[in-house]
């Protein structure tokens, strides 16, 4: 594994981790429910004994184009659902547990996640997109992590020169956001959103136009006061035409 973040690795080698990580994430996958439950089992014991280097491992592990990808998808998978969570009563918990992680792990974490988006591969790309959204819920709940919208995602919709791949894959990531958070959590962030949908809505590529229409479905309660104004409701709505002509029947149904 990339030696990048090995300070979080502290209670293994380098080499250790990766052979671990390698067996657990093959064998989890396994037909044979033996591997399968001692693979479950050393991942569980990597977690108990050093989460942060746990978390960080899964992360390089994920960005190594070098293994299977889908280890490196279930490497993912195994990360975002440490701290996803459907049930209100457990979100304290989760929150806890997050922010108890030192800031380097949890910056390291952040900062990886958000390169993968760019990844070629349309799965990582995916899971990438779940990792960062399931954060967020977390950090911009707390107040934290508040320039991810605005610096990171809205300027990577809107740059031009951003790849197709990448523009989906953030799109999807804003969208997950605005569905799980409030308009008090959200507030003051509406309008770049929009901006970024609305690049989104009117772009060439089909698969950015599904992504954008997807998020404006989660954006459409906080933007009451945007379709309150007659100028910034048309514009909305022209976009939306402009996606009618598409070929592609999902596309047509939104």
């Amino acid at each position: 594994i990339n030696a990048e973040y090995g300070g979080q690795m502290a209670q293994w080698s380098m080499q250790e981790l990766e052979q671990i990580l390698a067996k657990a994430l093959t064998f989890a996958q396994a037909p044979d429910l033996r591997l399968r439950n001692e693979a479950e089992e050393a991942l569980r014991v990597l977690e108990s004994q050093n989460l942060p280097g746990f978390l960080v491992g899964l992360t390089l592990w994920m960005r190594n184009t070098s293994q299977p990808l889908t280890t490196r998808i279930l490497a993912g998978i195994i990360l975002k659902n440490h701290f996803n969570t459907r049930d209100p009563l457990k979100m304290s918990q989760i929150q806890n547990k997050w922010v108890s992680l030192d800031q380097d792990t949890r910056n390291a974490i952040k900062q990886m996640a958000v390169e993968l988006l760019a990844d070629p591969t349309h799965e990582i790309g995916s899971t990438a997109s779940a990792i960062i959204s399931t954060v967020a819920v977390i950090e911009i709940g707390l107040n934290l992590w508040q320039e991810l919208i605005p610096n990171i995602l809205v300027p990577t919709i809107t740059n031009p020169n951003s790849p197709p791949n990448l523009k989906e894959s953030t799109l999807n990531t804003l969208g997950f956001i605005c569905e799980e958070l409030n308009s008090k959590a959200l507030a003051g962030k509406t309008d770049s959103i929009l901006t970024a949908v609305m690049h989104g809505l009117i772009d060439e590529n089909d698969n950015i136009k599904f992504a954008a229409a997807n998020a404006l479905l989660n954006v459409l309660d906080f933007a009451k006061k945007n379709f309150a104004v007659t100028a910034e409701r048309s514009y909305i709505m022209s976009c939306l035409l402009y996606t009618s002509p598409s070929p592609r029947d999902r596309q047509k149904s939104r």
